[in-house]
């Protein structure tokens, strides 16, 4: 793909990763009342990226960065296993032991974001998210939606 297409479709992720970003700020800041949650929202009136917002809430909820990183790879991993059982009608379980058999990816992949943690923001592995956002930027160019991206 052509990096300006590539470009043009990040830009086009970012209202969509505020939004969630958003949405898991109210939650996180009704679970875990914290000054920190109503600075964020005062700051960035748009909202905050998604995995800001899973900072913040890993921050104020006193979560150790095994478990920030382990609660951001279970998101990616359930949320499209979540997607195959609406969309594509497949079986839960066998969508859920899908996922469960990614296991030794996903804690290879927590270990390599805890070590990197201090380091620079690009040795974090972070190679899936932005597929996700593109596919959801694409998604709504469709004809034909289940739901709305």
């Amino acid at each position: 793909m052509r990096r300006s297409k590539l470009a043009s479709r990040r830009h086009r992720c970012a209202p969509r990763q505020r939004k969630l970003g958003r949405q898991l700020t109210r939650v996180a800041a009704r679970c875990w009342p914290d000054p920190l949650f109503a600075s964020l929202s005062a700051a960035h009136l748009e909202g905050v990226h998604q995995p800001v917002a899973l900072g913040a809430a890993a921050v104020v909820s006193g979560a150790s960065p095994v478990g920030a990183a382990t609660v951001s790879v279970h998101h990616t991993l359930n949320t499209p296993a979540q997607a195959a059982v609406r969309l594509l009608g497949l079986d839960p379980f066998a969508s859920v032991a899908i996922a469960v058999s990614l296991a030794p990816e996903a804690d290879a992949i927590v270990a390599a974001a805890v070590a990197a943690a201090h380091g620079p923001l690009a040795d974090l592995p972070a190679r899936t998210g932005p597929r996700c956002e593109i596919a959801a930027v694409d998604h709504e160019t469709w004809d034909l939606r289940l739901f709305a991206t």
